[in-house]
């Protein structure tokens, strides 16, 4: 099950880097951010699946297709860590009712609504501009549907208005909403009490 899905997902990543480069292959910064599931020997494992969904890959200034960021905490432990990363990592030990720490990662899949690299401020008209592209509309859908996450939690409200653009305002998946994960107008503990509180809601559904 798990090598049919990565094998769908490279598949994929194909087509979708093709149009990207169609429209931003002259520019010199051009890269394509695959992303996913992190490791597949755990994420096969779990039920359930576990999927947050984020605007667009911060490049920081590294233009490298084969970069995915947040599976690299599992192979760099040099790596620095960001308010980001660590709530996806503290959400993630939540849902899962585990202390893990960054080793949590193995358990999720994680993806980008825009493949090509951004930059720490993410320009939301450009952001719209590329997912009503009607091509990448169903990329989009197709790498959810192969990921087929049990939940899914969008990293902001854009990712939410988005994802119910694309999917009609019909999304047949159990879908949460957090605060953007780099939001430094709440503490971690509020933070953590607001997805608690979600999850809890969405379970009694």
């Amino acid at each position: 099950m798990i090598e049919n899905q990565l094998n769908l997902l490279d598949r994929l990543f194909e087509e979708w880097k093709k149009t990207d480069s169609q429209e931003f292959g002259s520019d010199s910064h051009f890269a394509f951010s695959k992303d996913g599931i992190i490791c597949s020997d755990e994420y096969g494992k779990n039920n359930p699946k576990l999927l947050f969904i984020a605007k667009e890959p911060n490049a920081g200034g590294v233009y490298n297709s084969d970069i995915f960021w947040i599976k690299n905490f599992l192979t760099d432990k040099s790596q620095k860590k960001s308010r980001f990363s660590n709530r996806i990592v503290m959400m993630s030990n939540c849902y899962y009712n585990t202390d893990l720490g960054y080793d949590v990662l193995r358990k999720i899949s994680y993806m980008n609504l825009k493949k090509t690299a951004g930059s720490s401020r993410c320009n939301y008209n450009n952001l719209k501009k590329y997912c009503a592209n009607e091509e990448r509309r169903k990329f989009i859908k197709r790498e959810i549907e192969i990921l087929s996450p049990d939940l899914i939690v969008c990293c902001g409200n854009d990712v939410k208005k988005i994802l119910y653009n694309i999917f009609c305002n019909n999304i047949n998946y159990k879908l949460i909403c957090v605060k953007h994960p780099s939001y430094f107008f709440i503490s971690n503990l509020a933070y953590k009490n607001d997805f608690e509180s979600k999850i809890v809601q969405k379970r009694r559904k």
